[in-house]
């Protein structure tokens, strides 16, 4: 089950399941990682591997547009901008 690595924040994929919520995998690249870690403003560690973070901590403007999946009238995936960070609210 996913639980957002967030601080305080309460969503968890069970909670949310249905109500459009997107639990996203950290970053592969070590520094971008360690901005990701540093945002969810925990006390423990976070096992960066398997933690995700969920959607309500991105703002629309941190994606791209999905323009292969768009062409090909599939699901639009969410892909974030290379400068992408959590927004911690």
């Amino acid at each position: 089950m996913s639980a957002c690595a967030v601080a305080a924040c309460p969503n968890y994929h069970r909670k949310t399941k249905g109500k459009g919520v997107i639990y996203h995998m950290f970053p592969v690249c070590p520094n971008r990682n360690k901005i990701w870690i540093s945002k969810c403003k925990r006390q423990d560690h976070i096992n960066a591997k398997y933690a995700r973070i969920c959607s309500d901590h991105f703002k629309p403007s941190d994606c791209m547009d999905d323009m292969k999946n768009r062409l090909l009238g599939l699901n639009q995936k969410k892909i974030f901008k290379p400068d992408a960070v959590p927004n911690v609210a």
